[in-house]
């Protein structure tokens, strides 16, 4: 599946423009699975298709592989997002990063300019993505707020009633 991935995102970065676009050979290839280029900067892309948000070792994959095919830029492709550690270090080695919303945008936008309808289930993942989102970003709000607010009743309580202080 990996390979697979590695050609599909290939194709979708011919699309959008890259030239001189190479799916690397599977072992043995430096931590780089596409080699392209784009307004003559040049690329060395890590493809990561996982169920799981990709860490470390994807962004220094791509940091060796940048510096041993010599290019300009090294950068993540991914169908996931990415760990806070992984987007710590890929700012420290300058390294892009090509999350799953990065990846969806290629799609959308080569199917738009395509004039085709998205597929349905392409389409029903894009829902699920801002519905997660949405829901996540809902709840984030709602236990930030609860929290902050009993807190500050429980500090008012407990310093009303001299609970925890002895003032006197």
């Amino acid at each position: 599946e990996g390979h697979e991935f590695e050609h599909y995102c290939a194709g979708l970065l011919q699309k959008k423009g890259f030239i001189e676009v190479e799916v690397t050979k599977g072992s043995g290839d430096y931590g780089v699975d596409i080699l392209a280029e784009k307004d003559g900067v040049t690329y060395a892309i890590q493809c990561k298709c996982y169920t799981a948000p990709i860490g470390v070792k994807a962004i220094q994959e791509a940091y060796a592989g940048r510096d041993y095919y010599d290019r300009m830029v090294g950068a993540v492709l991914t169908n996931q997002y990415f760990t806070t550690p992984a987007v710590e270090v890929a700012k420290k080695l300058k390294i892009m990063l090509w999350d799953r919303g990065y990846l969806e945008e290629m799609i959308v936008s080569h199917a738009k300019k395509q004039g085709a309808e998205l597929p349905k289930d392409v389409k029903r993942s894009l829902i699920f993505i801002l519905l997660s989102v949405s829901l996540w970003f809902i709840s984030y709000n709602a236990v930030s707020f609860y929290s902050a607010f009993y807190s500050g009743t429980f500090i008012k309580f407990t310093l009303s009633k001299s609970v925890f202080f002895n003032l006197g």
